[in-house]
């Protein structure tokens, strides 16, 4: 019974179905990371490995791809917000896109 309800609650999950957009570790240097620019807005769809989102720290900038094909649910951090290596930037809905 226990098994059922899980899997019942995860459909109702929103974020069962979605992708986290997290920040990977950008090595030693990479301190003060910050969201530069959303490529992608929410709605519309984005192609695995598709730039989605800047960041930025002195002296850099880094477009992280999409981890996968689907629709841009959200945004979780806006531009100028600072982050650290594994924080979820947004969130893709998985969903077969049309090349």
């Amino acid at each position: 019974m226990t098994a059922s309800l899980q899997t019942s609650d995860a459909k109702n999950d929103p974020e069962a179905c979605s992708i986290p957009i997290r920040l990977p570790d950008l090595g030693a240097n990479a301190v003060a990371v910050r969201v530069s620019v959303w490529f992608v807005q929410p709605g519309e769809p984005v192609h695995a490995g598709e730039s989605v989102v800047a960041v930025s720290f002195p002296g850099i900038v880094v477009d992280l791809p999409a981890p996968a094909g689907g629709i841009l649910r959200r945004h979780d951090r806006a531009p100028g917000a600072a982050v650290l290596p594994g924080d979820i930037l947004g969130w893709i809905d998985s969903a077969p896109i049309p090349p």
